[in-house]
């Protein structure tokens, strides 16, 4: 259920393992993906409790209170893991992510950076420092981040829309169109990917 994105399902069964490490931080990554942040942090929490990987479950807590809103504490959380884990990528993109929402867009994008030198299949912070480039117009830049990102696997969605628009605005509508098609395979019902894909077409007919 949690696979398939059927968060609130996946919770029932989860209720009987619950006790057990692993059981906790499902239970917690399920929370997180329900909007529940509050619910999210005491699972992470009491999967740690129960000896789950330390440093995931803070890197995961600190995930839900930036999303709760709680940003001053999510970043107090990043900061007290960084001793002895300057080399982890999860680290660095959890700073970014806090750092970004501050409005601290250079610093952010330094750590992204970072996170994406130490670990090249992290995605998440491929796409955002595809975005923060995008917002900055570094279009070339971005490009390449999202074109990193979509070929990992399995593939942001939104690092393909991202991508087609910067195609279209470059004027390789070709390149637009196979990208919203790849979301349109997966996704055939994903409305930004019908409505883009359609513009994209219709630019391929047009004549001057």
């Amino acid at each position: 259920y949690w696979i398939l994105g059927r968060c609130q399902e996946a919770l029932d069964p989860l209720g009987e393992v619950a006790s057990t490490p692993e059981g906790a931080y499902l239970k917690g990554c399920c929370l997180l993906e329900l909007g529940r942040c509050e619910e999210a942090v005491k699972a992470f929490a009491d999967a740690a409790a129960k000896g789950e990987d330390a440093f995931d479950t803070a890197m995961c807590i600190a995930e839900a209170q930036r999303r709760g809103g709680n940003l001053d504490a999510a970043l107090e959380q990043v900061r007290a893991c960084q001793a002895g884990n300057a080399d982890r990528a999860e680290l660095h993109y959890q700073k970014g992510r806090c750092l970004e929402e501050r409005g601290e867009y250079e610093e952010a994008m330094e750590e992204m950076e970072r996170a994406c030198e130490l670990d090249a299949e992290h995605a998440r912070a491929a796409f955002r420092l595809a975005y923060l480039c995008e917002l900055r117009g570094l279009d070339d830049l971005a490009m390449e981040y999202y074109e990193k990102c979509a070929e990992m696997k399995p593939t942001y969605a939104n690092a393909l829309l991202n991508l087609g628009v910067l195609c279209e605005d470059a004027g390789d509508y070709y390149r637009a169109v196979e990208c919203y098609r790849r979301v349109l395979a997966a996704d055939p019902m994903n409305a930004r990917a019908r409505l883009c894909v359609r513009d994209a077409e219709g630019s391929l007919a047009m004549y001057y």
